[in-house]
């Protein structure tokens, strides 16, 4: 890909991205959730997998790990 092609298409992301609000805001409720739903995995840590460890009588000890 070439310089010029990569700067256009950032130019057109950039643009498009100054318009999320206003585009979100012309969604009906139902469609924004779906929408951000969607978008979730792209700013949130995913959770990848939860370990117990110990009693009732020890606690509880436990352990979460993320998918960058």
């Amino acid at each position: 890909m070439t310089k010029e092609i990569r700067l256009a298409l950032k130019n057109i992301l950039a643009k498009e991205v100054s318009l999320l609000p206003k585009h979100l805001d012309e969604l009906k409720p139902k469609e924004r959730i779906e929408l951000l739903i969607k978008l979730l995995p792209y700013t949130l840590p995913k959770a990848e997998k939860e370990t117990s460890k110990g009693s009732e009588d020890e606690g509880f000890d436990y352990e979460i790990e993320y998918d960058d």
